[in-house]
């Protein structure tokens, strides 16, 4: 945790932050203690099989298409459209 934190504030702040400091993600953790919990993750792909639906797919594409056409944007030039884990197929994935 304390590396992915001194990293944002690398990228933020520059080279001159000095980092969060010894014991940070402990105190972190004390200050938010009421906070934060631990549980079991579920993989995400069960999750997005809930929400995708032909009315959620049809939904997306029109949204999609209505942006290409009020900004002119040629099919081509949209990349990772899939990346949500709707695809033009219907949804269906390997």
């Amino acid at each position: 945790l304390q590396e992915h934190i001194d990293k944002i504030c690398y990228a933020c702040l520059g080279n001159d932050f000095p980092g969060v400091g010894k014991c940070w993600t402990h105190r972190f953790t004390e200050k938010h203690s009421k906070h934060l919990k631990t549980s079991w993750s579920a993989l995400l792909n069960s999750k997005f099989g809930c929400a995708v639906n032909e009315n959620t797919n049809k939904a997306w594409f029109d949204l999609l298409e209505g942006v290409l056409d009020q900004y002119d944007i040629a099919e081509d030039c949209i990349h990772a459209v899939d990346k949500i884990g709707i695809l033009p197929q219907s949804g269906e994935g390997e």
